[in-house]
């Protein structure tokens, strides 16, 4: 069975900003009444992740996949396997690693981790070269490895806007991102 999944994924047509933007975004109720090659982007909810992963080997042609809000403090490792996401959307969950693991997503381009409790990326962050748009906006993250500097020449979006990292630290960032737009503040600790 493994075979089959690496030979079908060797082939799989990824599509194109515009059209993986214009394409169906499905539920997992209606995920299920098709057949999985069609289901390109999936949004999932918290009671359905458990599901998902258990026929994760089904879904093996989808570039984007959604898990925003479904109180993941890890990642699953399963998702690794789906060397064909282009889009991952993991924000607003209590994930406290981001595992090396994400360096297998080759054909990530648009990760979007925002109000997430890593403090840190991993320093496989550099294996994803066609990294395009990276959201951290109100992450817990304070270090940046000297990894992340491999993608200056493909990232292009960089949103670290209250995030816990030093306003020297960002400038340094920004510095050495020079072809990237990078857009910061400062993380207010103010209580109301």
């Amino acid at each position: 069975m493994s075979f089959i999944v690496v030979f079908h994924n060797s082939y799989a047509q990824l599509l194109d900003e515009k059209a993986l933007k214009k394409s169906t975004k499905f539920s997992w109720e209606k995920a299920q009444e098709t057949t999985p090659e069609k289901v390109l982007k999936l949004k999932l909810k918290e009671e359905e992740v458990a599901l998902f992963l258990e026929k994760i080997e089904t879904y093996i042609y989808l570039q984007s996949l959604d898990l925003n809000n479904c109180n993941l403090s890890e990642l699953p490792k399963a998702i690794f396997k789906l060397t064909n996401l282009q889009e991952l959307i993991i924000s607003n969950n209590p994930i406290t690693v981001i595992p090396s693991e994400i360096g297998e997503l080759k054909n990530l381009k648009w990760l979007y981790a925002t109000f997430i409790k890593a403090t840190t990326l991993p320093s496989s962050i550099k294996e994803l070269k066609k990294l395009h748009t990276l959201f951290l906006w109100g992450s817990e993250i304070t270090y940046f490895p000297p990894e992340f500097l491999e993608l200056k020449s493909t990232l292009k979006v960089l949103n670290i806007r209250s995030v816990k990292i030093s306003k020297k630290a960002a400038k340094e960032l920004k510095n050495q991102l020079s072809n990237t737009r990078v857009r910061y503040s400062y993380r207010c600790d103010c209580s109301f």
